[in-house]
């Protein structure tokens, strides 16, 4: 900017600086010496000491005054930790000037977090001590376990010590993160993170003389916690760019059950803690939804925004796939509870209140979504070596049977990983159920077509539940063609349907993937552990009224995944033992369809006459080979780079081949040489 003032406006300004204790501007003062032939420049930025350059060359360090011929002058100030200042000034001959800009802060506290072990028993005592220096004076420091604060002070340093027994948030048995927090009088922000190991020798010997310690009930209560971003930086005071963590609230309108919960236990699971619903009650109150804020943790990376609800069963509520912006799950714009969950008998009555809230929610520990579906879970975070974000939800009692659930998001992939963790600190075996539930509506509408279609490498089916009048429960099917009914398209199914694998979980991975919108969901899973696996919907034709779970006519399909194969089938969990597995999911778009699905890609292979027409969506960016053999004769090699946001989809002329039919291989092998997938099926080219 050029600036050229009269005296009296000058002084005007200069008042009106100091007055709101705002930077001074730089201004022309009258002329003071009407002989001279040069002009003065007081310089005065603060902080003291930062560098000053006219015209891009370095004069020195303010405070300091020039003597400049008079011109035009592009001004800049700058010091380590500031935002540099620029503006642009006009001297005459003969007159005095200032520049005396105000820098702003933006250097983060550096933070020391020390702690006196690196593994501390539950009754043990732990040292931890907090200190932060900053470049511009005093900050606010304060200790955190995951979004709780365990000790705060405005300024300086400090020590104290914990038990883990008796602080809220740690759990036996597991890996926790400490993390101090320094903010300085600009709101710049520096943290610093030690993981912990907590011991459980002691737990287990104590819970067989322990009672259950009751739910929370926290299902359509009004929570008010501070809002406040939380960004996961490890072990420095270095913030990753590429994968962000907060907290802040959402608001869902919620139907008026709260009031009508109460807490019992179910006695053949251990006197395991269940809430239960007086319906009779609730049904009299007015079925009027009223806003009720929830917690909310967001997980956001450059292909995927994650979203979890600790408040209302610890859910995965919301998968973003950020290249088309669309959601892949299901997000129920109303919080209602419905007559499914846990049948009485044998769940104690009342149990069945489970609300289709949406996203992905786990099935502890009896099936028909499980006992945790409406209580309030513990949450936390810790970075990753590689600069992702581990959130980890847990049940809040680890006296009881417990579960753990890690999903980490890592810098520039579309996928997330989900490690499950089942935990019984009891002297004697618990029985249990595991299903985590998927509802999705991949695409704009949060709602689902009659093309969807579910995508699994299964040859037979069994049906849980139907309501089609052709079908019944414990039937053995065909999967995906029974009887010429395509089962693997949603529009083929009239009425609610449930469908398990035969005789278990096989191939590895299931999907389902929307042609209309050319969008779906991938889970890949170890088999050999979660044996289980299960879609289901409210149907098409003839289906289940969507005002039984909301308010706007939307619908969705489930993708199941469980410990066992059926709902019939327990899983024993030894005394002090725990059970743990990782999945892999993502979205995937732009290719069609899906035909087979690894943890690195997914693939679409389809015959269409004299043609092969071939889909490839990588999970990350991928450059490497295409590589496709027809009985054991490689008849394409194609480079390519592709990613997430651009995979690949091209049609292939196959009318010269000798070989028009047989076993097809397609593979993706990177520029190292590794393969990241392979398919192998059958083919015929007409």
């Amino acid at each position: 900017m050029r600036v050229k003032f009269p005296f009296f406006i000058l002084l005007l300004m200069l008042a009106l600086a100091a007055c709101q204790n705002a930077p001074a501007i730089p201004a022309t003062p009258p002329v003071v010496n009407e002989g001279a032939t040069t002009a003065v420049l007081n310089v005065n930025a603060l902080p003291e000491g930062a560098q000053i350059l006219v015209n891009g060359v370095v004069e020195g360090a303010s405070p300091l005054t020039l003597e400049l011929a008079p011109g035009v002058y592009t001004l800049t100030a700058s010091l380590a930790g500031y935002a540099s200042s620029e503006d642009t000034l006009t001297l005459e001959a003969g007159q005095e000037a200032i520049y005396a800009p105000e820098l702003a802060d933006i250097a983060s506290p550096v933070v020391e977090l020390i702690t006196d072990r690196t593994e501390v028993g539950w009754n043990d005592t732990l040292t931890v001590k907090v200190s932060a220096t900053d470049n511009a004076g005093p900050v606010r420091l304060e200790l955190l376990l995951g979004d709780e604060s365990l000790a705060l002070i405005d300024e300086g340093e400090f020590a104290t010590t914990l038990i883990p027994a008796d602080t809220p948030g740690m759990t036996p048995g597991r890996e926790i993160a400490l993390r101090a927090r320094a903010t300085d009088g600009s709101g710049n922000i520096g943290e610093a993170t030690v993981r912990l190991r907590v011991g459980d020798e002691s737990l287990a010997a104590a819970a067989a003389t322990l009672e259950p310690a009751p739910a929370e009930l926290v299902a359509a209560t009004t929570v008010t916690p501070e809002s406040r971003p939380i960004i996961g930086p490890g072990v420095t005071t270095t913030v990753t760019e590429t994968v962000h963590y907060e907290v802040t609230e959402i608001t869902l309108p919620t139907y008026p059950y709260a009031e009508h919960l109460s807490k019992t236990t179910d006695p053949l699971m251990g006197d395991y803690p269940v809430i239960v619903l007086d319906r009779a009650a609730y049904e009299t109150t007015p079925q009027t939804p009223a806003p009720v804020l929830y917690r909310l943790l967001t997980l956001e990376n450059s292909y995927l925004k994650l979203q979890f609800l600790p408040d209302l069963g610890g859910r995965l509520y919301g998968v973003t796939f950020k290249p088309t912006g669309n959601e892949e799950m299901y997000q129920n714009p109303v919080v209602k509870p419905t007559v499914w969950g846990p049948g009485s008998p044998p769940a104690p009555q009342g149990a069945n209140w489970w609300p289709a809230v949406g996203g992905m929610e786990w099935g502890f520990p009896v099936d028909e979504h499980g006992y945790e579906f409406g209580t309030q879970w513990g949450f936390d975070n810790v970075t990753t070596p590689d600069g992702g974000v581990m959130v980890s939800l847990f049940t809040r009692d680890p006296k009881l049977p417990h579960i753990v659930v890690d999903i980490t998001l890592e810098p520039d992939q579309a996928f997330f990983t989900m490690r499950i963790r089942i935990i019984n600190p009891w002297s004697e075996a618990f029985r249990l159920k595991w299903w985590h539930t998927a509802a999705l509506a991949p695409g704009p509408e949060n709602t689902v077509s009659e093309n969807l279609r579910f995508i699994w490498p299964a040859q037979r089916v069994s049906i849980h539940s139907t309501g089609d009048l052709a079908l019944e429960a414990g039937q053995a099917l065909n999967w995906p063609n029974d009887a010429g009914r395509d089962l693997s398209r949603l529009g083929e199914w009239s009425s609610y349907l449930g469908l398990f694998q035969l005789p278990a979980a096989q191939g590895g991975f299931a999907a389902v993937y929307d042609p209309s919108v050319n969008e779906g969901m991938v889970r890949t899973y170890p088999p050999e552990t979660a044996k289980g696996a299960k879609f289901f919907s409210a149907g098409w034709q003839q289906a289940l009224d969507p005002g039984l779970w909301t308010d706007n006519g939307s619908r969705y399909v489930e993708m199941q995944g469980g410990l066992m194969p059926t709902y019939a089938d327990w899983y024993d969990l030894g005394p002090g033992e725990e059970v743990d597995w990782t999945e892999t999911w993502y979205p995937v778009a732009g290719i069609g369809d899906v035909t087979y699905a690894g943890a690195d890609a997914a693939v679409r292979v389809e015959a269409r006459g004299k043609r092969l027409s071939l889909g490839a969506f990588p999970t990350q960016p991928f450059e490497g080979d295409l590589k496709v053999s027809l009985e054991g004769a490689e008849i394409l090699s194609l480079p390519l780079q592709i990613s997430p946001e651009k995979p690949f989809v091209q049609e292939f002329d196959y009318s010269g081949g000798a070989v028009r039919d047989g076993d097809i291989v397609v593979s993706l092998v990177n520029r190292q040489g590794a393969k990241i997938l392979e398919y192998r099926g059958k083919i015929t080219l007409q």
